[in-house]
């Protein structure tokens, strides 16, 4: 699309009815905008896989007050009404949900001058990042290092750079401070002496205090033949040494976590989505991103709803931290804040076989359950009781029937329970999550995997994990409501954007000629793609949904909020390959232009 037409498309005009308004002008609309509407509304009647689709939707203030055909909107137009006629070109979509995503970590990254690794380095380029970090902390008075990134599969346990590598450049340089660095999924990292002598692990004198690899809950530390922490850690046992073994607030100021909000906004209503989950909270155990958000939204400058989550391992006392996270939420809820969320890790990733399944894997374990059922049932019924929603990370088919069962046994049916990923479910348990009113918040980017991942995995996943997770068209024959997350940024090349998204969920297939992939193959699970319409809806109503703010947004109705996207083409009808090309024209928030797209192609 050329500027030429592009402003054409989305030319605002004053219309002006000189003398023959009957209404006070106060009783007209303040914006109509005119096209493809499609409203989210009467998604499935009489069984039918459509919606209803209407051409003008008429906005007062911050909601929608007409949605209906042209002629019907002209009876709300008034001297002052401000109108959007896209002639029929493209659409226009209600604002989308990210159900799960860590948007101000992904951006934080940056902002606090962390070490970022790639899917790609040498041990040695590894060891040089850290080397040039400390330089750059000890210039900068910095007290401890953070880095996000590196990829597990690239290194054998032998050359993995370990705590001694670490320690060696501190002493080199005559620093003594904490490193900490996690791997590109979030559920592995490698610590420095320091680091480990701050969490525990080691005395002040260097001596292990690790009474075995198990020792932290729901976690692995990696031993050396000599029985001596090597400072590799996986699931909970890296969360343990991430939280307690240095102060973030000496690496998180203020301003960086204002910066990390205003970008990760930024980011969110360019990509369309003006309702976020956001699944990192309390990540750095501070109030920086709380506070920060709560400082937008005063300000008028948050034009996003986001739902926060308090992280609880399974090392901590839970009574404790359910209280916690409740005063967390009566501490930072806000018009747009939502602090009302608590975040639970079941188990770990299926790929990497800490993923709690039914079915060993090939070297015949189970994965890593962080909880037992009775345990997450009494932490839902205390945080049930107390208005905050559990949030649980849930991969493997075991970790999803534990929380099913959890969540059958003392749940709220009016609270909106949720499990994320959710890569792998047992059939007789689709009916079971419909029933308990359970939100599933699926990667749906995650269906397609490319052949290079299917050799790599078929070494640890029997074939029934292998070629079938991430199901989809399941929860709809169920009646569940699925919605869908990116879990942004903890797959490095994965789509974030919805067009993206919706391209995978429908056709099974991704391509990217930035990248040089063109159309990832075979096609795994065709029986579970969705079709466009329950695509739209997965993005759209069963986002709210999740949120439990589905009477509120989520569809373009009289009365919800005016949260909605123009977008350049019709994503019901174009070619499927072209449905990831889609660009966002215009997001609006609350009847108010949030972002626009300047770019002239």
């Amino acid at each position: 699309m050329n500027k030429h037409i592009g402003n054409l498309l989305l030319a605002t005009l004053l219309v002006a009815f000189a003398g023959c308004s009957e209404k006070d002008d106060a009783e007209y609309g303040s914006l109509a905008v005119f096209g493809t509407v499609y409203t989210a509304e009467d998604y499935g009647l009489n069984g039918i896989d459509s919606c209803r689709m209407e051409q003008a939707l008429v906005i007062k203030d911050s909601k929608y007050i007409y949605v209906g055909s042209r002629e019907g909107a002209m009876e709300h137009i008034g001297p002052s009404t401000q109108i959007i006629d896209t002639h029929g070109k493209g659409m226009i979509l209600p604002g989308f949900t990210e159900g799960h995503g860590h948007y101000i970590m992904g951006n934080c990254i940056n902002a606090m001058h962390a070490i970022m690794f790639s899917a790609t380095e040498t041990p040695q380029e590894f060891l040089g990042k850290v080397h040039d970090a400390c330089v750059w902390a000890k210039e900068n008075g910095r007290k401890a290092i953070y880095g996000n990134g590196w990829l597990l599969q690239l290194y054998t346990d032998e050359d993995r750079p370990k705590a001694s590598d670490l320690d060696t450049i501190c002493e080199h340089l005559g620093i003594d401070i904490p490193i900490y660095l996690v791997d590109m999924e979030g559920h592995k990292g490698i610590a420095n002496s320091r680091c480990m002598k701050n969490a525990g692990l080691l005395d002040e004198s260097g001596n292990s205090l690790v009474s075995g690899p198990d020792m932290i809950r729901g976690g692995k530390i990696e031993l050396d033949k000599n029985g001596y922490p090597t400072g590799f850690m996986s699931e909970q046992a890296s969360t343990f040494v991430r939280n307690k073994g240095m102060d973030y607030s000496t690496v998180i100021t203020s301003e960086v976590a204002e910066n990390s909000v205003r970008t990760a906004q930024d980011m969110l209503l360019k990509n369309g989505y003006t309702n976020i989950l956001c699944g990192w909270g309390n990540y750095f155990d501070n109030h920086s991103f709380f506070k920060a958000l709560n400082a937008m939204d005063a300000s008028g400058n948050l034009h996003s709803n986001w739902a926060m989550t308090y992280e609880i391992e399974s090392w901590s006392d839970y009574r404790s931290e359910v209280d916690s996270a409740y005063e967390h939420k009566k501490m930072y809820t806000t018009r747009h804040v939502n602090p009302s969320y608590i975040k639970l890790f079941m188990d770990g990733t299926v790929e990497t076989g800490t993923g709690y399944v039914i079915k060993p894997y090939k070297d015949g374990t189970t994965g890593i359950p962080n909880w037992t059922t009775d345990e997450v049932a009494g932490i839902t019924n205390l945080a049930n009781s107390k208005g905050l929603a559990i949030h649980s990370h849930s991969f493997g088919d075991a970790a999803v029937k534990m929380c099913i069962d959890a969540f059958e046994k003392e749940g709220s049916k009016t609270i909106r329970n949720a499990m994320c990923h959710v890569r792998n479910v047992r059939p007789e348990d689709f009916k079971r999550i419909a029933s308990n009113n359970i939100a599933c918040a699926v990667g749906v980017l995650w269906h397609i995997t490319i052949g290079a991942a299917i050799e790599e995995y078929s070494v640890l996943l029997p074939d029934e994990y292998l070629y079938h997770g991430y199901p989809m068209q399941s929860y709809f024959k169920a009646g569940a409501v699925m919605s869908q997350s990116t879990d942004y940024p903890a797959t490095t090349g994965s789509p974030y954007n919805p067009f993206g998204i919706m391209q995978i969920g429908v056709s099974g297939q991704w391509s990217d000629p930035e990248l040089g992939v063109y159309d990832y193959t075979p096609v795994f699970d065709s029986e579970e793609l969705l079709s466009r319409n329950q695509m739209l809806q997965v993005l759209t109503l069963n986002g709210a949904w999740q949120l439990g703010i589905e009477n509120e947004r989520g569809s373009i109705k009289p009365g919800k909020f005016a949260d909605f996207l123009i977008v350049d083409q019709n994503v019901l009808e174009c070619e499927t390959r072209s449905i990831r090309d889609t660009r966002i024209l215009k997001t609006f928030f609350e009847g108010k232009e949030v972002y626009s797209n300047t770019s002239d192609n």
